[in-house]
């Protein structure tokens, strides 16, 4: 889909880059086997990192954009008056290359033919208050802050009604496409703030990525995946990582999805994840979310580490990658809430070809297997020399 008509003088919702995290190549050999590493690679178009804690949330956003700098348009509704700041650009590069699904495929052969890795393609907050200084509460469509961060100005509003809204954006240059209206009265009559943006005057660059923290007050977490309806017309790719005090699920009619006990080998290098993943979300009716990674502790302060907005105290949170793709007209805000367990789900399997490792036991199980296959074969040959040997000897008289 080419970006710049998607969003030159548009509403849009976030992330509507399609990005491509790099491949990462590696081997190893375990006796006398040939191990491959494959890995799903996020090719979603949406990402977003929710952090929920002491009462705040913390919603990180990448926005990206290619075309003529004076045609970007960008509007994004939450349930609380943000702040904005702009924050590292490879924040979902680090979080994809912590929590993406790898594979490790092992091929016992009778002797190691050496190294053969392939890629697998996969897949300060302030809360809403009375009017203020130089704030009319009378107004059809309030204004309660304007600025810049990074490359963007942006203004911060609210509306009585969906026709007030569409007037200000129009008179103000956000040109509202057709079928816009039902999903900005969604977001008005629930009381939502909507931060609009635009490339600053005299920004020259005609491709801007940036990744821009939003923090407003509040306990609910809620992904504005309605919004998206907006401007995309086809299958959308979403990914949350979530960062909570537990693991979380989505919620509101999405059901959450493991998939590990389905995911097999297709050969040396290749799995079935893809058509696993894609056929639980066509079981649940198309509303649901996989879990791909869950945990906490030492690996996930490291993974957010340097990230500005993250709590000191990351290490302690629960860091959940939740992914799925929505067909186009069946988008629908997604709540999100904390999970039945908080027990760890890993982004790594332990795959046999053929046949498949189950990733809880691991190398174990690989070992296990092995020796067993030798014992077996072993004791096969020693029965074979003694009936051998009692051919040879004949009957006994």
């Amino acid at each position: 889909m080419d970006r710049s008509k998607a969003l030159a003088a548009a509403l849009v919702s976030a992330c509507t880059a399609s990005l491509l995290a790099p491949a990462a190549l590696a081997c190893g050999a375990m006796f006398s086997s040939t191990t491959s590493e494959s890995e799903i690679i996020d090719m979603s178009d949406q990402r977003a990192l929710l952090v929920s804690h002491d009462g705040r949330v913390d919603q990180f956003v990448q926005i990206a954009y290619e075309g003529n700098p004076s045609e970007f348009a960008w509007v994004y509704p939450f349930p609380a008056q943000p702040t904005l700041e702009q924050v590292r650009s490879d924040l979902f590069e680090q979080l994809d290359e912590g929590t993406r699904p790898r594979f490790w495929i092992t091929s016992p052969s009778s002797e190691d033919p050496g190294c053969d890795c392939l890629p697998m393609m996969g897949a300060g907050a302030s809360a809403r208050g009375g009017a203020g200084d130089g704030i009319d509460a009378g107004l059809p469509v309030q204004v309660w802050g304007n600025g810049e961060v990074g490359v963007f100005d942006y203004v911060i509003i609210t509306a009585v009604s969906v026709d007030d809204m569409l007037a200000w954006l129009d008179d103000n240059g956000f040109r509202a496409p057709a079928g816009a209206d039902a999903v900005l009265k969604h977001y008005v009559d629930l009381g939502w703030f909507f931060v609009a943006m635009r490339l600053s005057p005299g920004t020259s660059a005609d491709e801007v990525t940036a990744t821009i923290r939003f923090s407003y007050l509040s306990d609910a977490l809620t992904y504005p995946l309605y919004m998206s309806s907006i401007s995309a017309a086809s299958d959308l790719g979403v990914l949350l990582y979530v960062l909570a005090p537990h693991r979380m699920d989505a919620a509101g009619g999405y059901a959450t999805l493991e998939i590990r006990d389905r995911v097999g080998v297709v050969d040396e290098t290749t799995t079935n994840y893809e058509s696993q993943f894609d056929g639980a979300i066509a079981e649940a009716g198309g509303r649901a979310f996989v879990v791909e990674y869950a945990n906490s502790g030492t690996e996930v302060r490291d993974m957010l580490w340097g990230v500005e907005g993250i709590p000191d105290g990351a290490g302690e949170l629960f860091l959940t990658r939740l992914r799925t793709v929505v067909s186009a007209g069946a988008y629908a805000d997604v709540p999100l809430a904390r999970a039945a367990t908080d027990e760890p789900v890993s982004s790594t399997f332990d795959l046999m070809y053929p046949g498949v490792v189950n990733a809880a036991v691991g190398g174990w199980a690989l070992l296990a297997g092995l020796f067993s296959y030798t014992l077996l074969r072993g004791a096969a040959r020693r029965l074979a020399v003694r009936r051998s040997d009692r051919d040879r000897a004949g009957p006994v008289a």
